[in-house]
This record gives structure tokens, sequence and C-alpha cells, in this order.
């Protein structure tokens, strides 16, 4: 079993009932989609999206065996950002 979470580091989980999966590759899809929705909501806040784009930084990707990206505001300097983890076994 594979589990998405999404919160935002040092602080509990977004969901208390996190989105599970039997496979590695339909929990890759569901991550990529909160990750696709959570990068358009922080560009859409601005007035300019490609400057805002161009401000985030992303660590990590769901391709090969990379299962957690990493998203922060480069102009907050107090930005925590947020996590997105696949996490391999039964949900806690």
């Amino acid at each position: 079993m594979f589990t998405v979470i999404e919160n935002t580091p040092g602080y509990m989980p977004d969901d208390d009932d996190p989105a599970s999966f039997d496979t590695i590759e339909d929990a890759r899809v569901y991550a990529s989609d909160l990750l696709s929705r959570l990068l358009d909501h922080l560009v859409d806040c601005e007035d300019d999206p490609a400057e805002a784009y161009s401000a985030l930084s992303i660590a990590g990707s769901f391709a090969g065996d990379d299962l957690q990206v990493y998203v922060t505001d480069t102009r907050r300097p107090h930005d925590l950002g947020r996590v997105i983890t696949i996490v391999e076994g039964e949900p806690v």
C-alpha cells in the first residue's frame, strides 16, 4: 500500500485520512495531480504568473525512485513551503 501525504514541514498532514493506493503508479499520478494543483494555486494568486513560477523552488519529483517534492517560494524568507510525499506501507 502507498499513501500520499501533503503538509507544511513541521506540521501534521493536512488530511486525517490520506489517499491510499495499491500501486506506486497510482500514487504517483495522484501525487503529481496534487503538485499541479499546488503550483497552479501558488501562481494564480499572483499578478505576474511567470514571475511567481520562476520564484518557486521545486525540489524532487515523482519520477524514478524519488517519492517526495518540496516546494517553497523564494520571495518569502520565512516560507516553510509544502511537501508532498509518497509513503510505502499502511497509513499511521
